[in-house]
């Protein structure tokens, strides 16, 4: 079986900084894919050329996007530490058209990943009972703190080999872009 995921980047600075605080915690191997970043859907087994040819044509008409982040929370059920990402009507705007123009292409997307149930986050540890003695090590966050989606990709997993088989990547911006 197959899963594609639609994920967006962050620039350098967030990436950096977020890596930064998995180390601090001691939960930089504890991540799956470890360049962090925002999902915005998983889908199940569908030709990555169709998911792209309609993340193509909605990248037309919408621009990558300015975010902040404001929280950590947990997600007990999946056991998944995050960073919290301000919900914004940008944001919620931006991600129910993508999700309409993939869908509009038949596409099957996981109901976590629905408009009105989605909850924008970029995931610190994974996969464990977290243990919460490191809060200490980051009680210098400052929350709010911005972050832009410099590209997106859609990965493909094949989950019989537990390995990721494809990589197409969208609307990279360059660091002078990023400053703007």
């Amino acid at each position: 079986m197959k899963t594609l995921a639609l994920l967006g980047y962050f620039n350098d600075e967030v990436s950096e900084f977020v890596a930064d605080i998995r180390k601090k915690t001691g939960m930089s191997d504890n991540i799956s894919l470890d360049i962090p970043h925002i999902t915005f859907a998983i889908t199940g087994d569908v030709p990555i050329e169709k998911v792209r040819y309609a993340i193509q044509k909605f990248l037309e008409n919408n621009n990558l996007l300015l975010l902040e982040f404001s929280s950590i929370g947990y997600f007990p059920d999946s056991k998944v530490l995050f960073l919290g990402i301000t919900p914004s009507i940008e944001l919620f705007h931006f991600h129910s058209g993508l999700i309409k123009f993939i869908t509009d292409e038949d596409h099957r997307i996981s109901p976590y990943y629905m408009p009105g149930k989605w909850v924008p986050h970029c995931s610190l540890a994974s996969g464990k009972n977290i243990d919460f003695s490191w809060c200490s090590e980051i009680e210098d966050i400052h929350f709010p703190f911005p972050a832009r989606i410099k590209k997106l990709s859609v990965t493909e997993l094949d989950h019989s080999i537990g390995e990721m088989t494809h990589r197409v990547d969208f609307g990279q911006m360059t660091d002078l872009e990023d400053m703007s």
